[in-house]
């Protein structure tokens, strides 16, 4: 009696899709990161590395890609509350968008069907406007 085994795993669709969102978090942690450090944080009040923060993702039917598709800012501090912010959205080339918003504790920055279908958008990253 010969017994035959097969290794059974997830497919490479799956270990795709994984290895792509695990991708866009790190890099969007790393841009927010680099960003927060360049922003005028300190003059305002708002320590930007307080606030709780991260995206809507969706996928694209214009690209075939998962894309961001808006921000979320879950939790503001007192200090950053009513703040005016930039939140810049990139691809893998160049800055795709840029959105102004007033930070506020549940603020959703949703993007248009139309800016989000047609680029696969992989990081964004967002600072204090200065004099705010």
């Amino acid at each position: 009696m010969t017994s035959t085994r097969r290794r059974v795993g997830p497919s490479s669709e799956r270990l795709f899709w994984a290895g792509s969102l695990v991708g866009l978090a790190i890099a969007g942690m790393f841009a927010s990161a680099r960003f927060a450090g360049q922003t005028v944080s300190a003059a305002s009040g708002c320590d930007t590395s307080t606030v709780d923060w991260g995206y809507e993702v969706e996928l694209s039917p214009g690209t075939g890609a998962y894309s961001l598709a808006g921000t979320r800012f879950d939790r503001v501090p007192p200090g950053c509350a009513g703040a005016r912010a930039v939140i810049v959205y990139r691809d893998d080339q160049q800055v795709q968008h840029r959105s102004e918003v007033v930070l506020v504790a549940g603020l959703v920055d949703q993007l248009a069907d139309e800016v989000w279908t047609a680029h696969a958008l992989t990081r964004a990253s967002w600072g204090i406007v200065s004099g705010t």
